[in-house]
């Protein structure tokens, strides 16, 4: 229990900042805090140390909510804070730093690289997340007006010579597969390599997270071991592994926050005895909070906390439970991290979204054995792109697991469901009773059923959807990038063109019968 005793003090300081956040208003989080306060009225130190921390956490938000106008002019001074990514619509998410201030923005062009100054036109609309920002921003033009500098623009140049080896080495199953998982460089991916992922649910490969940190110093740290140096050293070794990889992907805030995450990784896999493992994730989730408000209601944080968290908690039971089995260890223990993520997270998904892909949970467990050797020695590659030779196999074998997934039709799992199935597969790792999962993975393998995703040929965007609209003949889907409150249904238009508005909607499937269902399950 003495590992636990900052948990409360974690979950109140989000739960404060995410009531802030909500309210817009310090003094719902206050109110938080005092109840909890009192309610632990008898355990007088930890009460102590979770309200001031909560304290903190509201503090920290309400000065930045005072700091964000609640409108912008038309024409504004930034920088791009985060690097753009397309959108499954072909339009452009990206952040942007305004005065200080962190403000959602979607463009139809693709943007400047990360680290430019710009000067764009803008609309500004209503944001219906809570975060610091109360608008969001549809870009109409950008101007760059100066581009990328320093470790930004060398940091750049190294994603374009990475990407054109890995173009020139690898064949067309990995060439835009490496990048991503080692640098979450995914430009060399095309609309539909990017979707085979997504419906397998090994799109996390692709982004940086805390498992490609803990994956990278966890190997810095044997590699310093093998050479028989000491313990400060190979921490040394790890330390400069994990500063040489943040330079090179950048300084955003999710690579900052899957890096506090990775290191908390790395303690529970090494079994540091200085610092427990569960005690580093609560200081890592407290830090990240009093750094940046907005990632109390970050679907990306609460994923990253929970993936470590199973890993803390559950990896060294299933590793015990896996050791049993012949094979390599090292085999073992990459399966027993890629199984507590999964089994963690999976239910974490289902609640956020209403179901999820039968397919993404043999999907992760086929293709965990091949993540730490495509990371590792993709990573050496950055400097000796000849190493891109051995990592190209075991990224093939991850295409072929998402390509032969993606092509069955898999049915959907609802929440409750996913947690039956989450808890029945711990039990049997617990149990002992793992070579049961071979068999398992037989029955998630997905079998055909449901309509397939329809082919959209001709797809119309437009900014905003004029009363009476009629789409042209030839049309098979209207995209809207007007931003507003998400919809409780879908839409089409009289002739049962569907209408689909990506910035308030989220990703939507549409599919033959004519259906449609948004990934975040609000119809």
């Amino acid at each position: 229990m003495r590992e636990l005793r900052l948990v409360p003090a974690a979950l109140l300081t989000w739960a404060a900042v995410l009531v802030t956040l909500i309210t817009r208003q310090p003094w719902a989080g206050l109110v938080l805090v005092a109840i909890a306060a009192a309610a632990a009225v008898r355990f007088l130190g930890e009460s102590l140390t979770a309200t001031s921390l909560a304290g903190a956490g509201v503090a920290t938000a309400w000065l930045r909510l005072l700091r964000a106008p609640e409108s912008f002019p038309f024409s504004i001074h930034a920088s791009v804070a985060s690097t753009p990514t397309q959108t499954r619509t072909g339009g452009w998410a990206l952040q942007l730093d305004v005065g200080g201030v962190p403000v959602r923005a979607f463009a139809a062009e693709p943007p400047p690289p990360v680290g430019s100054e710009v000067l764009v036109t803008a609309t500004a609309s209503a944001n219906d997340n809570p975060e610091v920002s109360p608008v969001v921003l549809q870009l109409r033009s950008i101007q760059t007006l100066r581009p990328p500098e320093g470790f930004t623009a060398w940091a750049l140049q190294v994603k374009e010579d990475f990407r054109q080896s890995c173009a020139q080495i690898l064949g067309p199953a990995s060439e835009g597969l490496v990048p991503g998982m080692v640098l979450g460089d995914t430009s060399a991916q095309d609309t539909v390599e990017k979707q085979m992922y997504l419906d397998t649910g090994l799109s996390h490969l692709t982004a940086v997270s805390g498992s490609n940190i803990t994956i990278l110093t966890v190997a810095a740290v044997l590699l310093a071991k093998a050479c028989t140096l000491g313990p400060r050293i190979q921490v040394a070794v790890a330390a400069v592994t994990l500063g040489v990889f943040v330079a090179v992907v950048g300084f955003e805030p999710s690579v900052l926050r899957a890096s506090v995450m990775g290191i908390v990784g790395l303690l529970a896999v090494l079994g540091s005895a200085q610092v427990e493992p569960a005690h580093g994730l609560c200081v890592a989730v407290i830090g990240l909070l009093l750094y940046d408000s907005n990632l109390a209601s970050s679907f990306g944080f609460a994923l990253s906390v929970a993936a470590t968290a199973g890993l803390v908690a559950l990896s060294p039971l299933i590793y015990r439970a896996l050791a049993r089995l012949p094979g390599p260890d090292i085999l073992k223990r990459a399966l027993a991290v890629a199984i507590a993520a999964e089994l963690v997270t999976m239910p974490l998904v289902a609640a956020m979204s209403g179901h999820i892909l039968l397919a993404s949970i043999p999907a992760n467990l086929l293709a965990a054995p091949a993540v730490a050797p495509v990371t590792i020695l993709g990573l050496i590659g950055v400097a000796w792109p000849p190493v891109l030779h051995l990592a190209e196999p075991f990224a093939w074998w991850i295409a072929t697991v998402a390509r032969t997934l993606a092509d069955t039709p898999s049915p959907d799992l609802p929440v409750t469901w996913t947690i039956v199935l989450a808890g029945w597969l711990l039990w049997l790792i617990h149990a002992g009773h793992a070579r049961w999962l071979l068999l398992g993975l037989v029955f998630l393998v997905p079998r055909p059923g449901g309509p397939e995703p329809a082919q959209l040929g001709d797809v119309l965007h437009v900014s905003e959807l004029p009363p009476e609209f009629e789409a042209p003949a030839g049309v098979t889907a209207v995209v809207v990038d007007k931003p507003g409150r998400p919809s409780k249904r879908p839409h089409v238009t009289r002739g049962g063109v569907p209408i689909l508005y990506p910035n308030r909607d989220g990703p939507v499937t549409v599919y033959v019968d004519g259906t449609q269902r948004a990934e975040r399950g609000h119809f």
